[in-house]
């Protein structure tokens, strides 16, 4: 089967801000009592580490912890 258009892939505004401050996200982890810890978001080199109930709010936490702008408050490239 062909695709209507041959459109090569790209990633979203959102994951080329997480590449570019080098940010890596930490899915649930369930626990020992079958509840699950928070997400977590941190950059390496590690200088900050923040949890949060979803991956956008642990990500959100941390882009305030470091003080840079979220990939949808930056201007324009």
């Amino acid at each position: 089967m062909s695709e209507l258009f041959d459109i090569p892939e790209s990633k979203s505004p959102r994951l080329q801000w997480i590449e570019k401050h080098c940010i890596e996200i930490s899915p649930p982890i369930p626990m020992m009592n079958g509840a699950l810890c928070q997400w977590m978001a941190f950059n390496k080199p590690v200088v900050g580490t923040c949890y949060g109930a979803t991956e956008d709010e642990a990500v959100a936490r941390l882009a305030m912890q470091l003080g840079i702008k979220l990939w949808n408050e930056e201007g324009p490239k």
